[in-house]
């Protein structure tokens, strides 16, 4: 009888042992899950600094990589990623030139320093990460147009503004021309019958911490007044590539 009770007690007490590692293992799930959670709302919370940071300061790595990229570019690579970066067209509310609508194309941090690898490359010289980081400008995002026109345009007043949402962004340096060029096809085509003046040109704005690059971005560019324009739609991927 003592042995089987012996043996009754020692099963009750190996029963309470285990509901209690039982009940410590549920309470450590939920505390790993709990600082989880806390970590997932804590990364959101500091998302927009991240996006800012690895677009206007992006570490090393990512500049090595990109370096090591570019290295094997040529010519043809490069107009390739240049066409990567052209926005889409959200809105085409042209009046002057519906049919010939400019260009425009996203020349990101990234881009720029992509721009100078590869420049460096051509003269048979290796870029350096601290060389490619000095060509960055904080918060400064630039776009390129290439506006074209027939020669019955006239009057034109080329200007360009960023959009998000309501609000409404100036040019930190303001529509400037580059380069003009009279008969050329449009976008490059094959020379036909019509033939364009077109004109090169950069826009530049600044952009602060609070910015949102979750949302889309859109930049509008005036032909010829404000009822005479183009909007281009894009996100924050464009800045990665």
């Amino acid at each position: 009888m003592d042995t089987k009770r012996g043996n009754r007690i020692f099963w009750i007490i190996l029963i309470f042992i285990a509901i209690g590692m039982v009940a410590i293992f549920a309470g450590s799930l939920r505390k790993i899950d709990a600082q989880k959670e806390e970590a997932v709302s804590s990364a959101n919370e500091d998302r927009e600094d991240s996006t800012y940071e690895r677009i206007f300061n992006p570490d090393d790595e990512r500049i090595q990589s990109l370096i090591d990229r570019v290295s094997g570019f040529d010519g043809i690579d490069m107009d390739i990623y240049w066409s990567s970066l052209r926005l889409k067209v959200k809105d085409n509310n042209l009046l002057t030139a519906k049919e010939y609508p400019p260009i425009a194309t996203l020349v990101s941090p990234r881009a720029l320093m992509t721009s100078d690898a590869y420049d460096t490359f051509q003269r048979m010289d290796t870029p350096t990460i601290d060389s490619l980081r000095s060509t960055l400008q904080e918060g400064v995002i630039y776009f390129e147009t290439k506006a074209y026109s027939s020669y019955s345009d006239f009057g034109r007043e080329f200007h360009a503004v960023l959009k998000q949402g309501d609000t409404v962004f100036q040019p930190f340096i303001g529509y400037t021309i580059n380069n003009v060029k009279s008969d050329v096809a449009y976008d490059s085509k094959p020379l036909g019958e019509k033939k364009y003046k077109r004109e090169i040109g950069h826009v530049a704005f600044k952009v602060d911490r609070d910015f949102d690059f979750q949302k889309p971005i859109e930049f509008v560019f005036l032909f010829n007044g404000k009822e005479d324009y183009i909007s281009y739609e894009f996100e924050r991927g464009l800045f990665y590539k």
